[in-house]
């Protein structure tokens, strides 16, 4: 089976120096991968984080996961009002939201679709999660993992492009109690 033509996309994610509301909390780190020029990895550090937002206004396509909801509430107090408007209406398939809409009641995480669709599973670091990574200086292990994770949504975007389809395990609740899911056609 060959790909079908994949769309112009900026594919990002980014991490935040604490966590919290995404309308209140600083970006810390953001990597963007363009589907035309995956080989080359776009990292913005917080001092050049409107670089980045400005990368993704200017993008034809934006993709993410849970970036509607994450984000892109981070990313708007680095662009102005209009370039913020501009980036919340443009084309963006966020794969977290695709997914929950489609599979209603059920929280799936980043992992566990790359784990069971790619067979790959997100960077974990034993001794401190993201906002520790920020806060101790450790920016080169903070920029892998941010990368790994755009790396990730990069490739399940390719594997529904080319599949149709993302595969996923259910909790244990679920499995053992299906009548509890809504479901929706």
């Amino acid at each position: 089976m060959s790909l079908p033509e994949v769309p112009i996309s900026a594919v990002f994610d980014i991490e935040t120096k604490e966590i919290g509301n995404p309308y209140e909390i600083e970006a810390s780190t953001m990597v963007i991968i363009r589907t035309d020029q995956p080989k080359r990895k776009l990292y913005f550090d917080e001092d050049s984080m409107r670089e980045g937002a400005e990368w993704l206004v200017g993008s034809p396509h934006i993709t993410s996961f849970n970036g509607r909801k994450f984000d892109i509430p981070v990313i708007l107090k680095y662009l102005s009002r209009g370039e913020g408007r501009k980036l919340r209406n443009m084309q963006h398939y966020d794969i977290f939201d695709e997914w929950i809409r489609s599979n209603p009641g059920r929280r799936i995480s980043l992992n566990n679709l790359a784990k069971y669709s790619l067979r790959l599973e997100k960077f974990e670091n034993t001794n401190a999660g993201p906002v520790d990574m920020y806060k101790q200086g450790r920016m080169n292990e903070l920029f892998e993992y941010n990368y790994w994770d755009t790396y990730l949504t990069y490739l399940l975007l390719l594997h529904t492009l080319e599949k149709g389809y993302l595969t996923f395990k259910l909790p244990v609740l679920q499995k053992f109690f299906p009548e509890m899911i809504t479901r929706t056609k």
